[in-house]
């Protein structure tokens, strides 16, 4: 376990076995164009978000991931949190020049407008030998970006707040798996 002011990180929470059947049964659900809210065509030929994302519903890994984010959330930030932003999490896949650029994931509930996502849980589900690019960035401000290399070995699991800015570089060679969900709570105060 690594922890930072603004991430932290377990390496190895899962299992190979359970990295390999989460990417089993999210290859085999619905596979849609990832969007960014608000920007669902590109807006003078900039892409902010190229990839696939599949919505997988498993109540037993949503706790498990929710009592992680309880856990990371009383040690480093403390935020009123009270549950995962939908009943699913996100499986997204990052083909060659595939990519997400700077962003936050802040926003409004999609279901209550008195919550806000406030924590931003991700998991790697693929290899570092199946892929090249695909980093995932953080940029604590303009000029100082840094990589979350921990975030490459499979089966390792991050939170952090949403409102960091961060990207998935362009995918260069093979396929990134990931999986990702939102824990949202009050509006902050």
């Amino acid at each position: 376990m690594k922890g930072w002011d603004d991430i932290w990180v377990v390496d190895s929470l899962l299992s190979k076995e359970e990295c390999e059947q989460i990417r089993k049964v999210g290859d085999a659900t619905e596979i849609e164009p990832g969007m960014v809210s608000g920007a669902e065509e590109p807006l003078n030929g900039y892409t902010a978000r190229e990839c696939d994302v599949a919505w997988l519903y498993d109540d037993g890994l949503k706790n498990r991931f929710f009592e992680m984010c309880k856990s990371a959330n009383q040690m480093y930030w403390g935020f009123d949190i009270d549950f995962f932003q939908n009943e699913a999490m996100q499986y997204t896949t990052y083909k060659v020049g595939g990519v997400h650029r700077w962003h936050s994931d802040t926003g409004l509930s999609a279901t209550n407008p008195s919550y806000v996502r406030k924590l931003t849980i991700v998991a790697q589900l693929s290899e570092p030998h199946e892929y090249e690019g695909g980093e995932f960035m953080i940029s604590e401000h303009p000029g100082n970006e840094f990589e979350i290399e921990e975030l490459k070995n499979q089966g390792t699991v991050m939170v952090m707040p949403s409102f960091i800015v961060h990207q998935v570089n362009e995918v260069t060679k093979g396929e990134r798996r990931t999986l990702v969900g939102w824990i949202e709570g009050r509006r902050f105060k």
